[in-house]
Order: structure tokens, then C-alpha cells, then sequence
């Protein structure tokens, strides 16, 4: 059954680096065929679900986009996180697609659920972070920004997301003095929480979109490794 299981995965692993190929080449249609035909090996094989539904958004689908995205959600309720250690940062990307397309409403909901899965990836509550603040939910934002911080004390990134969080929050005397408690220098980076373009990245990870932005290239996917694929049942 296991040399089945990783028979029908190796396929659907084959049939998602084919849709890299044709979103390459702007082929959409080959594209979208072949994550679909990647689905149908594995209905779980979550690279594809992802890619789908950042297609399905940029073809003006947000309901059907919405539906697939968050149906990520649904396999960490499904698998144990140690036997999905791609999860997260899948969940990762979905969101970051997202707030590159100024969706915060969207992307708030899923960090926020996604947060409640895997409370300890600090990348999911900086998602959490950005999004609330971007949505007016200041205390929410803050305590998604104390908690990525604990998880990671030393990433600056999420040093300077603390400050502007509290700056946003009316407190520019906190803000100032949150970059010199963790041994940085200077004031928060403020332009980083503004637009989705100058977002700190380095510790979420960018996802690669094609080869262009998604607002200029519709049929871009977003793109992950073949091998990101856990959980991933024939079912």
C-alpha cells in the first residue's frame, strides 16, 4: 500500500513541475490541467491546491480561490503537525499571495486560523500580525507581533514589526524604544507594514510568483517546491 501511496505521489509530484513548466511558458489552460490531473492522484497534495487557488483569484474566481486556500486549513486538522512539516509554511505562502494582492480581509482569516494550528511558527503570526493591523485590529496585532517575537527574540524583521505595531497603536515612545531593548539601532523600519511591496520578507519566505508580478501576469502561480507536499493521501 505505502509503495502505491508513493507511486500516485511521484505522479502528482510530475504533474505539479509540469504546471511550473506551462505557467512558464503562459500556457494557462496546460497549466490548470495539469494541477487539476495532479489533484486527481492526490487529492491532498497541497503545492497544487495552493497554486489552484492563486490562479482562480487573479481569474477573478475569490470565491473558489478562497475555498481552496482555506482548505488547506483542513489538513492540519486532518494530520498531525509532524506528519505535515510542510504545513505551515504552505499556509505561509497562501497568505503572503494574499496580502500581495491587498487582500487583508481574507488574509486575516486564514493566519488567524492557521495560527490556532500551528501556534509555534512565528512566520504565521507575523502573517497574523500584518493583516489585523492592516484590518484595524490593533490588539490583535500586537499580541500576534509579541508572539512572533517570543518564538524568534532575534529576527529584526520581527523587531521592527513590534515597533510599528505599537506606533500604529498611538504609542511612538514604545515604538522607539522596542529596536534599542533588542540591540538594534534606530527607530522601527515603519515602511514595512505599509505596502505589501516592502514587506519584510526574509524570515516568511517569498513565495515565487511566476515570473512577474500576479497583477500583470493572471495566469502566474504561485509556485513551491514539488517535494512541499505533505500531507499528500491518496484518498
Amino acid at each position: 500500500m505505502e509503495d502505491e501511496q508513493g507511486a500516485w505521489l511521484f505522479m502528482a509530484e510530475a504533474a505539479y513541475a509540469e504546471s511550473i513548466v506551462r505557467s512558464a511558458l503562459g500556457d494557462l489552460d496546460a497549466c490548470i490541467a495539469s494541477l487539476e490531473r495532479a489533484l486527481e492522484l492526490v487529492p491532498t497534495y497541497a503545492p497544487a491546491i495552493l497554486a489552484l487557488g492563486s490562479i482562480d483569484y487573479q481569474l477573478d474566481d475569490p470565491e473558489q480561490g478562497r475555498r481552496r486556500l482555506f482548505s488547506l486549513l483542513d489538513l492540519a486538522d486532518h494530520d498531525q503537525p509532524d506528519e505535515a512539516p510542510d504545513l505551515a509554511e504552505i499556509l505561509d505562502h497562501a497568505g503572503d499571495f494574499l496580502i500581495s494582492r491587498s487582500d487583508y480581509h481574507d488574509g486575516f482569516e486564514l493566519y488567524r486560523q492557521a495560527t490556532a494550528r500551528f501556534p509555534d511558527a512565528a512566520a504565521l503570526h507575523q502573517g497574523l500580525c500584518l493583516c489585523a493591523g492592516k484590518q484595524g485590529h490593533q490588539d490583535m496585532a500586537l499580541a500576534a507581533a509579541e508572539a512572533a517575537l517570543t518564538l524568534a527574540p532575534d529576527n529584526q524583521e520581527l523587531v521592527n514589526d513590534m515597533g510599528w505595531t505599537l506606533y500604529e497603536r498611538g504609542e511612538p515612545d514604545r515604538a522607539l524604544a522596542v529596536p534599542a531593548a533588542r540591540g538594534g539601532a534606530g527607530p522601527p523600519r515603519c515602511a514595512s507594514r505599509r505596502e505589501p511591496a516592502d514587506l519584510p520578507r526574509s524570515a516568511r519566505g517569498t513565495p515565487v510568483i511566476g515570473s512577474a508580478a500576479p497583477a500583470a501576469t493572471p495566469t502566474a502561480q504561485v509556485q513551491i517546491s514539488p517535494r512541499a507536499s505533505a500531507p499528500a493521501r491518496r484518498t
